[in-house]
């Protein structure tokens, strides 16, 4: 089974106005630590639109952050598609084609869970780190040339909260463990427990959760449950002065709310990673704050620019993963991260 690297297929969103772009935001890099792992996959990578639109027949395998109609129709002998992102979501936004359109043609769809567990892990602490330590007060006060001795706070002792104990939720965990910290969470699986948060909750407690939490990581999926799932009356269910860390989507957070409970003192601070929808289809704009959002100018808001899982290395978690699911498949073994699941 062939399986098709499209020439699209790129970290370009990340390099924006680049026109050779390193390698490692390549699908070069992808192609190259596939054939690391196995030599049993035929990788083929298209170098044009011309070369994807001659491969498209004979895959039976692709990998890609969207596939257009167009393509679908295409692909004859597609069997499997392995989207390179955790979170499916983006994959329709960006996609001309439906869940729909894929099970009528018996087209296996697979996500990317993990992916970027260790990247966004240590994004999270760089993130509590800064917001604990004053780092966003203290950037301000340099480029004021102003010289301010303020007090930071500490993680050690405190109780951090995940919402959302899934890949990147139990590295976080981890991680707090390793500082001290107490790990409570929620999950939505009611099976046995086994991973690092010394106390698990049902998702229906979350406010149980968030009302014992001196630090708080959305680290949930985006779906009908969690949308404006952070809204003003969840807002107020946290503790007074608790530091708000979101690496989930930016529409699990309703941002009027937020910024209301910023400006009250009930969230000290946020640093956020992600924001709702904006006009524009691009994908490096899905995830982007609206230059007129009040959040830019708050003192006590880290905005960064939806990169927390952007690095050189990521390429190669997710060749970990096209390898395991390619070898199950051909084996007639179940795929993992089923879209559905």
């Amino acid at each position: 089974m062939k399986l098709l690297i499209p020439h699209d297929f790129s970290y370009e969103k990340y390099h924006p106005g680049v026109t050779d772009l390193p390698y490692d935001a390549t699908g070069a890099r992808l192609k190259d630590e596939i054939l690391r792992r196995t030599d049993a996959i035929e990788v083929i990578l298209a170098a044009s639109p011309e070369e994807t639109e001659a491969a498209l027949p004979t895959a039976g395998a692709i990998v890609s952050y969207s596939v257009s109609a167009e393509r679908l129709a295409a692909a004859r002998k597609l069997r499997w598609i392995q989207a390179a992102s955790a979170g499916i979501d983006h994959f329709f936004k960006s996609s001309g084609v439906s869940s729909a359109a894929l099970a009528a043609r018996g087209i296996i769809l697979t996500k990317a869970a993990g992916v970027s567990r260790i990247v966004i892990g240590e994004h999270v602490f760089a993130m509590i780190l800064a917001l604990t330590r004053g780092v966003p007060r203290a950037v301000r006060q340099q480029l004021d040339h102003r010289w301010e001795i303020f007090m930071g706070g500490e993680v050690h002792g405190r109780t951090l909260a995940i919402v959302g104990l899934g890949e990147i939720g139990e590295r976080v965990a981890e991680l707090a463990r390793a500082f001290g910290m107490t790990v409570i969470g929620t999950r939505r699986s009611e099976g046995a427990y086994h991973g690092h948060a010394h106390q698990v909750y049902p998702a229906t407690q979350l406010d149980t959760v968030l009302g014992r939490a001196d630090i708080i990581v959305l680290a949930c999926s985006l779906n009908d449950a969690t949308r404006g799932l952070m809204n003003r009356a969840r807002l107020s269910a946290t503790k007074r002065g608790a530091y708000l860390v979101n690496i989930a989507r930016g529409e699990v957070l309703v941002e009027a709310d937020l910024i209301e409970a910023l400006q009250s003192g009930r969230i000290a601070a946020a640093a956020l990673d992600t924001f709702g929808q904006t006009a524009s289809g691009a994908l490096r704009d899905l995830e982007a704050l609206r230059p007129e959002s009040p959040l830019w100018d708050m003192e006590n808001v880290l905005v960064m620019p939806n990169n927390a899982a952007a690095t050189s290395e990521i390429f190669a978690y997710l060749a970990d993963i096209i390898v395991d699911n390619y070898c199950r498949l051909v084996a007639g073994e179940p795929v993992l991260n089923l879209a559905s699941d």
